[in-house]
């Protein structure tokens, strides 16, 4: 299937990791996930750092730590590596700019 035929979703999904539509692919990856278990009401889990269970039953505690687990390592992803991926997608955006002008300004001084 040649690249003009593919969705731009899907063209989208498939970015090279270190390029700012790369970084901010995956920052939206994050927010996204984060959102969807958070809307589901894991956060009620995260009640195991206090040593309490949110059903009471105990024969659910291994399920339960995996389902606080999942919870809390997408809210610091969402808190801490979302707004850093979005930030490095601009800076590399601009830097990137800067050199294409700055290639284009020597080109132009050569010739």
């Amino acid at each position: 299937m040649s690249e003009q035929k593919k969705s731009p979703l899907r063209r989208l999904f498939r970015t090279r990791f270190f390029t700012p539509a790369g970084f901010l692919v995956r920052a939206g990856q994050l927010a996204i996930a984060f959102f969807v278990v958070h809307a589901i009401g894991l956060r009620e889990y995260t009640s195991i750092l206090c040593g309490t269970l949110p059903s009471g039953d105990p024969p659910y505690a291994p399920v339960q730590v995996i389902l606080a687990a999942v919870y809390l390592v997408l809210y610091f992803s969402a808190v801490l590596l979302v707004p850093v991926l979005v930030i490095g997608a601009g800076v590399m955006s601009i830097l990137l700019r800067v050199k294409c002008f700055s290639r284009a300004a020597d080109q132009h001084n050569r010739g």
